[in-house]
């Protein structure tokens, strides 16, 4: 099944964990300085987009103490904006997710995070499951920094683990004139 959201209904955005390390002042989960900014700016500019576009924009962070998170610098939630807080991994950790995700059942799921790990790839399952479209916004995504592994070889290995059940997609295509939310068949 192929659909291209300019038909539907937008897509909501879900913005997963772009929130400041613990007891970091200025960083964030990007994973260092070398790209850092670049990543930060694709996220304004999808941000900026799907706001502007009437897209609903969803943001989910993980607690890691009793301290609340803080959002990185520029990607901070907007007043009119769902927060939803949660201790596991996945986004469906907080009970309220799965309702606001398979109200998005006919337009699709789009996931925006600055770290590819164990949130992204079990929110997108979790979202396959519920029979949402589901798109990773991969050029936000800082490489996986493992011990004796090469960063990149990680990330790749973790995108093709994604691949099966979840669309892989750029904010170039996003902000794009091409079809940009193509289902998963």
């Amino acid at each position: 099944m192929r659909g291209d959201f300019e038909q539907r209904s937008p897509p909501r955005l879900l913005c997963l964990d772009l929130q400041r390390s613990p007891g970091s002042q200025t960083g964030g989960q990007a994973g260092g300085v070398t790209g850092r900014d670049s990543r930060i700016a694709r996220c304004q500019d999808l941000m900026a987009h799907a706001r502007a576009a009437g897209w609903p924009v969803l943001h989910s962070f993980r607690l890691a103490g009793p301290i609340q998170p803080l959002s990185v610098e520029g990607l901070e939630p907007m007043a009119s904006e769902t927060v939803l807080l949660r201790r596991g991994a996945s986004a469906f950790s907080h009970p309220r997710m799965a309702e606001l995700a398979s109200g998005s059942a006919a337009s699709g799921l789009v996931i925006l995070a600055l770290t590819l790990g164990a949130a992204c790839i079990t929110t997108a399952l979790q979202a396959h499951e519920l029979g949402v479209d589901v798109q990773l916004v991969t050029d936000t995504l800082c490489p996986v920094d493992i011990r004796g592994v090469g960063s990149m070889t990680v990330r790749e290995v973790l995108l093709g683990v994604a691949s099966p059940f979840t669309g892989l997609t750029s904010t170039a295509e996003l902000l794009g004139d091409r079809p940009m939310m193509v289902a998963n068949d």
